[in-house]
């Protein structure tokens, strides 16, 4: 049986876009950790600003307190 998702259902699925950007400096992180890359090389793909980085490195370094 084919089973579609209502609107609602869907909207459950999605993030805001400051949650999205969070979590890709997150990514950024463990990307220069894994790597051994710059910050400059992790966020560029990761698609987000150093502005995007410096605002949210602290949640990422908040994770392992």
């Amino acid at each position: 049986m084919k089973e579609e998702l209502t609107d609602k259902m869907h909207s459950e699925f999605t993030i805001d876009r400051e949650t999205e950007i969070q979590h890709s400096v997150w990514i950024a992180y463990e990307i220069m950790n894994e790597d051994k890359c710059s910050i400059e090389e992790a966020i560029k793909g990761m698609d987000i600003t150093m502005s995007d980085f410096q605002k949210y490195k602290q949640s990422y370094l908040d994770l392992f307190k």
